[in-house]
């Protein structure tokens, strides 16, 4: 069993919703979020949030899911970021689970 996390600002929201409604996740936990951004940084390029504000307005999402649905949903993740107008990206990780009830 995986646990799949995906970070986004808060304007992605309906997006990610429906792409994991879309692969089959039958189940997920979202929760509002903020995301802080170190001005101070000199590579703003690499910027997570995609703007200089020093806060984020974002989401965080997370799901256990079977090993084989991950593939999917990072698919799914790729092709709204590469059609995405802005600078700012969805986030995905997966990690793996040891144990649960």
């Amino acid at each position: 069993m995986k646990m799949l996390i995906i970070t986004a600002v808060a304007a992605y929201q309906e997006e990610i919703v429906a792409l994991l409604k879309k692969s089959k996740i039958s189940a997920f936990s979202s929760t509002p979020i903020l995301g802080h951004v170190n001005q101070e940084d000199p590579n703003l390029e690499d910027n997570w949030f995609g703007s200089e504000a020093q806060q984020n307005q974002s989401m965080l999402y997370f799901a256990l899911l079977a090993e084989d649905q991950i593939k999917g949903v990072f698919e799914a993740v790729e092709e709204i970021n590469q059609k995405a107008q802005s600078k700012s990206r969805i986030h995905l990780s997966v990690m793996g689970v040891e144990q649960t009830n």
